[in-house]
């Protein structure tokens, strides 16, 4: 039996952070240095920090000049959200939601990763996708996926949609299909089209979210 399940999406958070006025800004032009935090997300700091962290994993969440990285514990659905946004205007620049899914193959495939990542590319096409896209405008389906991310196979979909606070956006959801289980994490971004004009996966691998993904590691 395959199971699907994806937790549920709530986006509206990035909307808090309203468009007042034009702020000179491009994060793919930033030529300063970049530093990184690293969070290993497992038993010992969800008990420190009331989290639930149903599979143990580790992030590297980078930090630049002119940036705000805004942290939530406990997010409404998912395990942890990162927001980044313009200091000191805290203007939206992106998101990232991680959350949980589950992608199953039957016990006779011959090639049980090739069939779960098949999985996840319809879970995010006809689950994930339409769910975050719930209140937006304009919303479509711009690629989907396999993808290298780090160490491991993951599928992709890249979209974009207009948001009436935030203006134009593009979103990816990204599924990693966990090698070792059914049981995995999806890791949602939103991204700010007028402060990240991201043209190319380049420009998406080069993002703070991006950034982050490529960081990403499941542990024991």
């Amino acid at each position: 039996m395959i199971r699907i399940m994806v937790a549920v999406l709530v986006l509206a958070g990035h909307a808090a952070f309203a468009q007042e006025g034009a702020v000179q800004f491009n994060l793919l032009r930033y030529e300063g240095a970049y530093t990184a935090e690293t969070y290993t997300f497992d038993a010992e700091f969800a008990a420190e920090y009331g989290m639930s962290i149903p599979m143990p994993f580790y992030l590297e969440v980078p930090r630049r000049k002119g940036v705000e990285r805004i942290a939530d514990g406990k997010p409404d659905g998912g395990v942890v959200k990162f927001t980044f946004a313009t200091d000191p205007e805290r203007q939206f620049i992106e998101n990232l939601h991680i959350l949980t899914a589950t992608f199953g193959a039957p016990a006779d495939a011959e090639d049980p990763m090739a069939f779960r990542l098949q999985v996840a590319a319809q879970v995010l096409r006809e689950q994930a996708f339409p769910m975050a896209m719930d209140g937006f405008t304009n919303a479509q389906i711009l690629a989907l996926g396999p993808l290298n991310v780090g160490a491991y196979q993951t599928m992709e979909l890249v979209g974009s949609y207009d948001d009436p606070v935030n203006g134009p956006m593009l979103i990816r959801i990204v599924a990693f299909v966990n090698p070792d289980r059914e049981d995995s994490y999806v890791m949602l971004n939103n991204i700010s089209r007028t402060l990240v004009p991201a043209q190319n996966a380049a420009d998406l691998a080069a993002t703070l979210a991006g950034r982050t993904m490529s960081s990403f590691r499941y542990l024991p």
